[in-house]
């Protein structure tokens, strides 16, 4: 019988041990979730105004994709401004020539009028436009009344 009773005693002593050790783990993994728990918050935190700084980020990107289209539809509609100047200004270069191919004659009268806003004389026009003093004298009083 005592050695029933010293069994049930050394039975008890490791049940109460076991029953120990299975709290402390318990508490042992409580205080790990808690410290787990306190040391994952200021992470998820930080997550959090990562992923709202990545949304700002991708909106502003949008924001700037737009405005590179508007940018690019501008600068085609500018090309294709320059293109029209540049057929104008091929227009007015045939015009100018068309009109630099008068005949000798009006070329002539052409170039005495410039001489004439110059302040040439009637000789100086007869010498260098090879035009007759009359026609000479006519055109000083024509240019010199405007």
């Amino acid at each position: 019988m005592v050695r029933a009773a010293q069994a049930i005693t050394d039975a008890a002593q490791v049940s109460a041990k076991a029953v120990a050790e299975t709290a402390a783990e318990k508490a042992a993994k409580t205080a790990a979730r808690k410290e787990t728990q306190t040391a994952t918050e200021p992470v998820i935190a930080t997550q959090q105004k990562l992923d709202e700084q990545f949304s700002a980020l991708e909106k502003t990107q949008q924001a700037l994709e737009q405005s590179f289209a508007e940018l690019r539809q501008q600068q085609e509609a500018l090309q294709a401004q320059q293109k029209s100047l540049q057929d104008m200004q091929n227009a007015l270069e045939e015009r100018q020539a068309e009109v630099e191919e008068q005949t000798p004659e009006s070329r002539f009268y052409q170039r005495a009028a410039k001489l004439v806003e110059k302040g040439a004389s009637v000789e100086d026009l007869m010498k260098d436009c090879e035009i007759p003093r009359n026609e000479a004298e006519l055109l000083i009083s024509l240019h010199r009344r405007d």
